[in-house]
């Protein structure tokens, strides 16, 4: 994990995948929302769910 500051929250899973988490706002909505993108697009590395109405995958 790292954090510049409390609403900058960046996640490193164990198979190395980066979640760009943002802020502890909506947190549980963030949690389901990425396990979605997990399960949908694996071969990704990077997940943004920063704002998790509209998130990012690459």
């Amino acid at each position: 994990m790292k954090a510049s500051s409390a609403d900058d929250v960046t996640l490193v899973l164990q198979d190395g995948k980066n979640v760009v988490w943002g802020s502890e706002e909506d947190s549980v909505t963030k949690a389901i929302v990425l396990v979605a993108l997990i399960k949908n697009a694996p071969e990704s590395h990077t997940f943004d769910v920063s704002a998790p109405t509209a998130p990012v995958v690459r």
